[in-house]
């Protein structure tokens, strides 16, 4: 089958760690192919990134998890290795997960940061097997702690991609329509990696 490659503006930084893991690819429900790593032995557990990252955000931590877990670590439709279609639908991602999950066996728990913490929650919401879900820093606002992102967002958002900037070296892109409104980064692996290997294995 001929597989449609993204135009996304994603670029993949890829470690020495990472070449060790096979990329492989599935079919989703509407024909895309989402690309995937699998490593570990033991419960499954797919890892869910953020919207601006492919899967190698999720790198670390799916090294770490692996150590007592089955850990598949995609690339979300229109970044990094996987495809993608003409228009963005949240169902269409919905069931990418629900392709991943069969994947593992029929039945897997989800890790999700960000954007990917809020597509976890639709995809338990349309009753995917899912059976422990953790989430990191889902973009909801509930208080004054840090500036709501602008009406014209998707717009900004759209002018980035166009003009393809990427950060220094040449290796992620930078979003400057986000800045504003964005959190202090935090170490996402080396905070949780413990934590999630406890409740994911439980």
């Amino acid at each position: 089958m001929e597989v449609q490659t993204s135009s996304s503006v994603w670029r993949r930084v890829v470690t020495m760690d990472e070449q060790a893991v096979p990329v492989r690819k599935l079919q989703s429900n509407d024909g895309t192919a989402i690309a995937f790593e699998q490593s570990g032995d033991g419960p499954p557990v797919i890892l869910v990134g953020s919207a601006f990252n492919d899967r190698s955000g999720t790198a670390p931590l799916a090294a770490a998890l692996a150590a007592r877990l089955t850990v598949f670590n995609d690339d979300r439709r229109g970044r990094g290795d996987s495809g993608d279609t003409a228009a963005y639908s949240v169902a269409r991602e919905i069931q990418d997960l629900d392709a991943l999950i069969a994947q593992a066996g029929g039945s897997s728990a989800v890790f999700g940061h960000s954007s990917g913490a809020t597509l976890a929650l639709h995809a338990a919401a349309h009753g995917l097997a899912i059976t422990k879900l953790a989430l990191y820093e889902p973009p909801f606002l509930v208080d004054q702690s840090r500036p709501r992102p602008p009406a014209d967002l998707p717009k900004q958002l759209a002018a980035d991609a166009a003009q393809r900037r990427t950060g220094p070296g040449g290796h992620a892109p930078q979003w400057p329509a986000l800045h504003p409104c964005r959190p202090e980064p935090r170490h996402l692996p080396e905070a949780t990696a413990p934590v999630l290997l406890d409740f994911f294995s439980s």
